[in-house]
This record gives C-alpha cells, structure tokens and sequence, in this order.
C-alpha cells in the first residue's frame, strides 16, 4: 500500500496539509492514513 494511495485521496491528503504548521514529520500523514483507513474498515465491519 505504501505509495499506492488512491488517486480520489490525493486532493483531501493535500488540503489536510495546507492546515498544518509548517515542519510537521511526514510520517505523521502516513499514521494518519493509516489510522483512518482502519476506522473506515472497522466501520464498514460494523455495518455488515
């Protein structure tokens, strides 16, 4: 997964960024990405 984000992310990622205080780690989006991606998944889970 790890540089294959899908291309309709891109622009919410890149808008997310605009608002952060310049000097934040990168790592920081991939946690993110990540943190949400599991709450996604987990509330697709639920719903089924």
């Amino acid at each position: 997964m790890k540089g294959e984000q899908p291309d309709n992310l891109l622009p919410f990622v890149g808008n997310e960024r605009q608002h952060q205080p310049k000097g934040i780690a990168f790592g920081l989006d991939e946690e993110v990405f990540a943190n949400l991606l599991q709450v996604t998944l987990t509330i697709q889970w639920l719903g089924h």
